[in-house]
């Protein structure tokens, strides 16, 4: 629970942006550091959006979660056609963690 926290805090004091920004704005200034936020908010590793695929698996995993219709190869299709926009919209669904 400790390490966990440390964790959080590190990643928290570590990002690039400042947290006023809005997730439109990570997602276009730096795609890498929201989808890092994304994965930690989902309580993932912060380095798991630079796996292949990756985003993907966060995208149906928050879909399932939140339980928001769609399937796998809707998610696959944001995720790989634009990943920005993906990004943007899981940040926004899981209460703007930028």
């Amino acid at each position: 629970m400790t390490k966990l926290l440390i964790r959080d805090q590190l990643l928290k004091t570590s990002l690039l942006l400042p947290s006023c920004f809005p997730p439109r704005i990570c997602g276009t200034l730096a795609p890498c550091v929201l989808a890092c936020q994304v994965a930690a908010s989902l309580g993932e590793c912060c380095c798991l959006p630079i796996l292949p695929g990756a985003l993907v698996a966060l995208r149906t995993g928050l879909r399932e979660q939140q339980r928001i219709k769609g399937d796998v190869c809707c998610d696959w299709v944001a995720a790989c056609c634009c990943c920005p926009c993906a990004t943007c919209q899981m940040a926004r669904e899981i209460k703007n963690p930028c």
